[in-house]
């Protein structure tokens, strides 16, 4: 019995140290207005077990939504690729909730990069 408990133990141990990277996210859009002119540039972020969420409001084309979004990990830094606006552009608010292996501590939105870190009391 003790050996069986030992073999599980130490098979959790080794395959839990073999986490392969990845990038997983769940982007949410909701259309605010047409055009863009009273786009905010405040960028919001909130970290918790699972990961981290932020928010924002961006240019995207009318009908897409956040369709055309696309993430990619390159080192520390997640890159937020946005599609142009295009002719039609309305306003979005979008929440982006991202999990990734290795760690990052950069996150590029457009042209805007943020750092990651944890506020110091």
């Amino acid at each position: 019995m003790k050996k069986g408990i030992y073999i599980l133990l130490l098979a959790t141990i080794v395959f839990s140290c073999k986490t392969k990277p990845h990038l997983s996210f769940k982007l949410k859009s909701e259309k605010i207005a047409d055009g863009c002119s009273s786009v905010s540039t405040a960028f919001h972020m909130e970290s918790n077990f699972a990961g981290e969420r932020f928010q924002w409001e961006a240019c995207l084309p009318s009908g897409q939504g956040h369709e055309g979004v696309t993430l990619e990990q390159k080192g520390d830094t997640v890159l937020v690729h946005l599609p142009a606006p295009g002719a039609t552009p309305a306003h979005f608010s979008l929440t982006l909730d991202v999990d990734a292996y290795p760690a990052y501590h950069f996150i590029t939105v457009g042209n805007e990069t943020y750092l990651i870190g944890t506020a110091k009391n």
